[in-house]
């Protein structure tokens, strides 16, 4: 609390006001009578160093797409194989539209020899033709040495050096590998019945053919004889049994209406070439050659002919 308490006037120079206060309170100061003006420096302003970062805002710019809504799509492709003939190989070359030239032409040919389709799947199947010829060739011997009911798919297998679901994929069964073997001799056995049902075939004829079918079927020939399965198979495979075949042989060495002693001549003749043709292999080293044809057959037809 404040009082004024006096003031001398009259008297130039200063002028001295003299307040009381109470003791023990406090005095504000003075309020102005009007608001002070800001006092602003624009060279005492602050700002920010150049060299600092920018301040992040609270909302971005613009919105920056950083990657795409969604993934690449793969070039189109096509499954339908192009419409052309396919060759075993391709060759490079200019067009025919360009000019021949005599100038020099610096550089390196080069020739570029590219496998097509065809020749790959012509190489599969000699592989696959190899190795059926393969698996043949070993069940023959195995037939011959150990016979036809005494050999498995296991030993065949074990001798090709492969495992039985392989030989399997060649050769559905043992029976299909035997019929493999058999192929070509019922080819043989069938001509020669079809040579005597025409009624045309002359002796020599007929022996010959016997002589050729066992030199062609040397190692089966064994197999055949000892193995009943393998007769009862070529049974099958033939338009009449093997008895009627070797009666209709007989038949035709002996001539229609044969005595007694010509059937047993022809029987003669007959047996003579199959176990002169075996021999005359084993001197040969399982090969034939033509004079040892030649005298099997000459020895056959005068077994026929009259004592």
């Amino acid at each position: 609390m404040r009082r004024r308490l006096g003031c001398e006037r009259g008297r130039p120079g200063n002028t001295v006001l003299i307040m009381a206060s109470v003791i023990g309170t406090t005095n504000a100061a003075a309020r102005p009578s009007a608001a002070r003006v800001p006092i602003i420096i624009a060279a005492l302003r602050a700002s920010a160093d150049p060299a600092e970062a920018t301040v992040n805002m609270a909302v971005p710019a613009s919105s920056i797409r950083r990657r795409p809504s969604r993934s690449p799509a793969r070039p189109p492709n096509s499954r339908n194989p192009p419409n052309g003939t396919m060759y075993a190989s391709t060759i490079h070359a200019s067009p025919p539209s360009e000019k021949c030239s005599a100038d020099l032409i610096a550089g390196i040919a080069t020739f570029t020899t590219v496998t097509s389709m065809a020749s790959s799947s012509a190489a599969r199947q000699s592989t696959a033709s190899d190795t059926k010829q393969r698996i043949l060739v070993i069940a023959r011997e195995l037939f011959a040495r150990q016979g036809y009911t005494g050999t498995t798919i296991a030993d065949i297998a074990r001798e090709l050096g492969t495992t039985t679901a392989a030989l399997y994929y060649h050769f559905p069964s043992k029976a299909d590998i035997l019929g493999g073997l058999l192929a070509e001799p019922l080819v043989a056995y069938k001509r020669i019945m079809e040579s005597l049902d025409s009624g045309r075939a002359a002796p020599a004829d007929v022996l010959g053919a016997f002589i050729d079918l066992t030199a062609d079927s040397q190692e089966l020939a064994a197999v055949i004889d000892r193995d009943p399965i393998v007769l009862a198979m070529i049974d099958e495979q033939l338009p009449g049994t093997s008895r009627q075949l070797i009666g209709d042989v007989i038949t035709a060495l002996a001539g229609p209406g044969a005595a007694r002693a010509e059937i047993i001549r022809a029987h003669a003749a007959f047996a003579m070439v199959k176990g002169a043709t075996m021999a005359a292999l084993e001197l040969g080293n399982g090969k034939l050659i033509a004079g040892d044809r030649a005298e099997i057959l000459a020895i056959a037809l005068r077994a026929l002919a009259p004592g």
